[in-house]
């Protein structure tokens, strides 16, 4: 099987994950403009095409001829165009979910609190495009032919140049956006597709949480160590990084450091920050004599199963985390994931550190089987298996439709 993948492969638990799950298919990736952009390390045996090749949809799926086509966006001008074409090509296209923020409701919280963004960036992707003689205006013309004249597809436009693409998915239901199956975590976490997409309950098929199986399944195995005394914070790039983001400044969020670390010394702990690979190469990180930074560890699931305590924002660690220890979350933006979490006994919700007076009690294990099935975790098989079992059933769905 010729598996065509759209979606961004830059983190390193993706390019992980991505070498058992097809040993025996050819696959090929279309992420980045032009090769100039692309400076990831790639895996041996696979193909890479760059959109900047090709001038519509068409084009690129005539010269790749894939099977399948795995994309983890169908809200971007690209990924539409993609899309569109792939279904009148009868070529199957599958969403794989990313991510664990579930609600349209807090995307647009965390933007509407996003204080700046990298416009340096943004420039630097207009030269590339420029340099490699691409428009995306024109790809996308190009691939949808007449249809990109119809009222929604221009409706769309002009709200996602002012608005954002998520915006524009959500005010304008698109069939031509719409993929054939959505590989989803959990039900739960399939709740902002629904969103965005409407009637789609027949096309989601939930496969289970790629980097919670992992880490569960080493945790199960990992031996406890008592003599590790520490509190373990998963920090997130909330005041700059690679991603150019910035939600709070870097002295709050130095500060959130600073408190934590007080508070696991009045608990006679020492605070090991797990630092977000955006924030790896920051230097000006605040010492503190209690703080250990982390960056690159051998295991996830050995640190948080000897943490006396395990503290975060809204990332995605977080939840085998809260499947297994006394967890507190931090809230500096008001989202409902906060609310969904706190409905657990072991996790506490707080905006202030050192108002904490009493630690949240150890989950127990009905508690954490419980959210382990919310969130997506399966004890049978694995996710690999979950997924190319959708991959081989692609011929069989088209005959069913």
């Amino acid at each position: 099987m010729r598996i065509l993948l759209n979606f961004n492969y830059d983190r390193n638990q993706w390019l992980e994950l991505l070498k058992p799950l097809f040993p025996s298919n050819e696959i090929h990736w279309l992420r980045y403009i032009s090769k100039t952009e692309d400076q990831n390390k790639h895996l041996e045996s696979h193909q890479y095409h760059y959109w900047s090749d090709y001038a519509s949809a068409q084009e690129t799926l005539i010269v790749i001829n894939p099977d399948v086509i795995i994309i983890m966006d169908n809200k971007s001008p690209l990924s539409i165009a993609l899309i569109y074409s792939a279904k009148n090509a009868k070529i199957p296209v599958y969403y794989l979910q990313h991510g664990v923020l579930a609600s349209y409701k807090d995307y647009k919280i965390l933007e509407a609190n996003l204080i700046s963004t990298d416009n340096n960036r943004i420039e630097k992707l207009s030269e590339l495009k420029a340099k490699a003689g691409f428009s995306t205006f024109s790809y996308f013309k190009n691939s949808l032919g007449l249809r990109f004249f119809h009222p929604k597809t221009i409706l769309y436009l002009l709200i996602a140049k002012k608005y954002g693409e998520r915006t524009a998915a959500y005010l304008i239901k698109d069939e031509i956006r719409i993929p054939d199956k959505y590989l989803c975590f959990s039900v739960e976490n399939a709740k902002l597709h629904f969103e965005l997409d409407g009637n789609i309950e027949k096309r989601i098929n939930v496969v289970g949480f790629p980097e919670l199986e992992k880490i569960v399944r080493e945790y199960e195995k990992v031996t406890s160590e008592n003599s590790n005394n520490y509190w373990l914070h998963i920090d997130q790039p909330l005041s700059g990084g690679d991603l150019g983001e910035q939600f709070i400044s870097e002295e709050k969020h130095h500060q959130i450091y600073l408190s934590l670390s007080q508070k696991a010394a009045e608990n006679q702990s020492m605070l090991y920050v797990k630092l977000h690979p955006g924030s790896f190469l920051k230097e000006n990180l605040p010492q503190d004599e209690n703080i250990v930074y982390l960056r690159e560890v051998e295991s996830l699931a050995f640190l948080i199963k000897n943490a006396r305590v395990c503290t975060g924002f809204y990332s995605s660690l977080l939840l085998p985390c809260i499947a297994f220890k006394p967890t507190i979350l931090i809230k500096i933006i008001d989202l409902s994931w906060y609310t969904s979490m706190s409905k657990y006994p072991n996790v506490f919700v707080t905006n202030d550190i050192l108002e904490i007076e009493n630690i949240p009690q150890e989950a127990n294990s009905d508690d954490s089987d419980k959210f382990l099935a919310v969130q997506g975790y399966f004890e049978d098989d694995s996710f690999e298996d979950r997924v190319l079992k959708k991959l081989q059933d692609s011929t069989v769905f088209f005959e069913e439709k």
